[in-house]
């Protein structure tokens, strides 16, 4: 969804590798490899995705959109997630290509058309199955992949199941695991709804100027078990004013999910009528911690209005109806 501008190539003119911010935080459009020798590329999501003439190209933590063709090509995919691609190759000519440690799943198969032997994977867990050393089916048992949270559950079938001569990551169990993300052995928090009510304001569920809100939230605990688990949530925006940050959850096995009133802030000032913001939760239970964040948008008293496509309370966001900003 980046303007056309933002889609110009680039090519540097040497480099050894290129890195991203995390394969659900750095999205590059088109990747064309051409006459590359020795690189690694690592975290991040990619659509689009090509090569001719490549030697020892290592794929490293990429979530990968798109179909691939390759010719005369070296590629090692190394700890990757394939996902929702109509087939992963169009071609392979000429190449060596292998996946190792790796997720494909929500794809419709391999090959386009003819079925290559340049292609070796294994220790991969392969939704529709595949011949290969430690390869593995079924659900990866993702924690929320229609919102891109690519994370492992607890009971995920890809924990400690990836190549036993591979190098555990820090914080992994027994075996490095298959896909992007290591399971962390911990407690995972999670929220699974999240409903804003207004303590003073209009009950409309929109956060608007003036008004006092307490959210109330679903938590789920997809990891380890949590112990005396609380929360501190934090708003970094101006507009905004925190009256009571702490919540307190209790105990959550895993899988186990619980409901609890969140914590309270008010909406003092909208210096846009539509502005989003992020509020974030601190958790911890023991020594463990980790963070989880709830984005939303903050609005102001007048409503914006547009006599022919609606306003931001009935719009469908779509394009002929755009302008609903929350729900």
């Amino acid at each position: 969804d980046l303007p056309y501008s933002y889609k110009i190539p680039i090519e540097p003119d040497s480099f050894e590798n290129v890195i991203g911010n995390g394969p659900t935080r750095t999205y590059v459009y088109h990747f064309w490899f051409n006459n590359i020798e020795s690189i690694t590329v690592s975290n991040l999501r990619m659509t689009g995705f090509a090569g001719h003439d490549c030697t020892n190209i290592e794929l490293n933590n990429l979530h990968i959109q798109s179909r691939m063709n390759l010719t005369r090509c070296e590629f090692n995919y190394i700890s990757c997630l394939f996902y929702k691609i109509d087939s992963l190759f169009s071609w392979i000519t000429d190449s060596t290509s292998l996946i190792t440690n790796s997720i494909i799943w929500r794809c419709n198969d391999i090959f386009q058309d003819e079925v290559s032997d340049d292609l070796t994977i294994q220790y991969s867990l392969v939704e529709s199955g595949w011949p290969g050393t430690g390869n593995i089916t079924g659900d990866p048992m993702f924690v929320d992949a229609d919102g891109f949270d690519f994370r492992l559950r607890y009971d995920s079938p890809c924990i400690d199941t990836g190549d036993p001569t591979s190098p555990v990551p820090p914080g992994g169990g027994t075996r490095i695991d298959m896909g992007l993300f290591e399971y962390p052995h911990t407690p995972q928090i999670c929220f699974e709804s999240v409903t804003f009510y207004e303590v003073i304001g209009d009950q409309d569920g929109i956060p608007e100027e003036g008004e006092t809100i307490q959210p109330e939230l679903t938590i789920e605990n997809v990891g380890e078990p949590a112990t005396n688990l609380t929360m501190t949530f934090e708003l970094g925006h101006p507009d905004t004013a925190m009256i009571n940050p702490n919540v307190t959850v209790g105990s959550l096995s895993s899988g186990d999910k619980v409901t609890v009133s969140g914590p309270v802030f008010s909406v003092n000032d909208t210096t846009d009528w539509c502005i989003p913001v992020e509020l974030t939760g601190n958790w911890q239970s023991g020594s463990d911690t980790g963070v989880e964040s709830i984005p939303f948008s903050l609005h102001g008293n007048e409503m914006h209005i547009d006599p022919v496509t609606g306003n931001d309370q009935t719009g469908t966001g779509s394009p002929s109806n755009p302008f609903k900003t929350i729900g």
